[in-house]
């Protein structure tokens, strides 16, 4: 299994991809862009897992 990607590169991935932070509940960090729907992400110990990295990558690359 992959290890976990940490959030300021998952951020920093999203944002040069066209996405926002807009808002955080509780662990769950939710990006937005328009057109696109919201995409929420849990974040723990400062982490993402790595299975929402690979599907932000699907969604950016259009597959």
């Amino acid at each position: 299994m992959p290890s976990p990607v940490k959030f300021r590169d998952f951020r920093k991935y999203m944002g040069k991809h066209g996405w926002a932070l807009s808002h955080v509940t509780g662990s769950h960090h939710v990006f937005v862009k328009p057109g696109c729907r919201s995409f929420p992400v849990p974040v723990h110990h400062g982490e993402v897992k790595y299975g929402y990295y690979r599907e932000a990558q699907k969604i950016n690359e259009g597959r």
